[in-house]
């Protein structure tokens, strides 16, 4: 008479199994969440390591993310702030002074017409020339050139 029945031991296993499920779905999303996490704080840490003055008069503070949807774009792929900080950069002359740019002096990212004082930066495999700001948010999510889709990186050679 003490001894549970057959349909209770039975009831008290799938109980027990269904319990440790719980458990290990839980950890899991804590893992993926603590993931999630991490990639918007790295981020934000690569942002606000290339966020100037200029960055900010012309998109706002892109540093503070709201959360993970916030990181759009294949992450991974592109330049770290330091190699971005590399590239050749220089200030737009005023007009009596001849300009830099390759074709036209438009910035193909923003759209708008580069002004003396602009500070522009201009990639060194293709020779196209982008506003400093536009630019580094680009090269932040890809290693390309947004025209021309040239690689960014120096090219090693063996």
């Amino acid at each position: 008479m003490c001894v549970p029945t057959t349909t209770h031991l039975w009831f008290s296993g799938l109980w027990l199994a269904l319990c440790y499920v719980w458990i290990i779905i839980h950890c899991a999303l804590g893992v993926v969440a603590w993931i999630l996490e991490r990639r918007v704080r790295r981020a934000e840490t690569d942002l606000r390591e290339i966020e100037d003055p200029d960055v900010v008069s012309r998109w706002g503070q892109v540093s503070q993310l709201s959360g993970f949807r916030s990181l759009s774009g294949v992450q991974g792929e592109g330049l770290t702030p330091t190699e971005i900080k590399e590239l050749p950069c220089s200030i737009i002359p005023p007009k009596d002074e001849e300009c830099d740019c390759s074709e036209s002096c438009e910035c193909a990212i923003c759209i708008t017409d580069m002004k003396s004082g602009d500070t522009m930066r201009l990639l060194p495999n293709c020779g196209h020339s982008f506003h400093k700001s536009c630019i580094d948010l680009w090269l932040l999510r890809r290693a390309d050139c947004p025209l021309c889709k040239r690689s960014v990186r120096k090219e090693v050679i063996l």
